[in-house]
């Protein structure tokens, strides 16, 4: 495109339009063809790797050319840096913005999360938000805990099921039917918005808090 110098009043940059060259067809063919060979070149060398592997390798390649992600499901900004979106049926508010995210391992790592329940909420988060669309799910269990705690590299609890009602108790998540939660509003605002934490500690659920009632009554008696 070639600007003039002329000045024009009905122009907010100061530069009138001279005119606009067409773009060659055999220039977008060329562009093209160079873009499906990158692809298949870049196909064909992760396929040799397992999906752990080619997750670091794509992380990297893009940290290396300094590309910003912006899938779309989520947009990525650099770090500390906010971006106001909308969320569907969840609140808009500021999004801490990180780096692509490509399994659980590097979510828990970008938001850090301080206790099991919070962790279980992040689990949710990510088999919801992240996964492949053809692996979502909208509600999660015990077994889900034991493997995606491990993979995360998280303290395991010793039994997944009372992790997720303590973190029902706490306020993540809703009953989803026998054995299964489903993340709420405030678990998925907790993972979307507030984590990581700047030092906050988590407000203890019903059950911890019903826990210490009964331990500080044992106390007074005892006194």
């Amino acid at each position: 495109m070639k600007l003039s110098s002329t000045k024009s009043p009905n122009c907010r940059s100061g530069y009138m339009v001279k005119d606009i060259a067409p773009r060659k067809v055999g220039d977008m063919d060329d562009k093209v063809g160079k873009e499906l060979t990158a692809v298949g070149e870049v196909v064909k060398a992760l396929q040799a790797l397992d999906p752990d592997s080619r997750a670091r390798v794509v992380e990297y390649v893009f940290k290396l050319l300094g590309i910003k992600w912006l899938g779309p499901e989520r947009a990525v900004l650099p770090r500390d840096e906010t971006v106001h979106r909308q969320s569907g049926d969840y609140m808009s508010g500021p999004v801490r913005t990180e780096f692509p995210v490509t399994d659980i391992y590097q979510l828990k790592e970008q938001k850090k999360p301080r206790s099991a329940n919070q962790m279980a909420a992040l689990v949710a988060y990510y088999l919801k938000e992240i996964v492949p669309v053809n692996q979502r799910k909208e509600s999660i269990g015990a077994e889900d805990i034991d493997l995606y705690f491990k993979q995360a590299r998280f303290h395991l609890p010793k039994r997944a099921g009372v992790t997720l009602t303590n973190a029902k108790n706490a306020g993540y998540f809703d009953s989803a039917g026998v054995g299964q939660y489903r993340l709420n509003a405030v678990g998925y605002n907790l993972v979307a918005y507030s984590l990581p934490s700047q030092g906050a500690k988590e407000r203890p659920g019903r059950e911890t808090r019903r826990k210490k009632r009964l331990s500080e009554a044992h106390k007074n008696v005892k006194a």
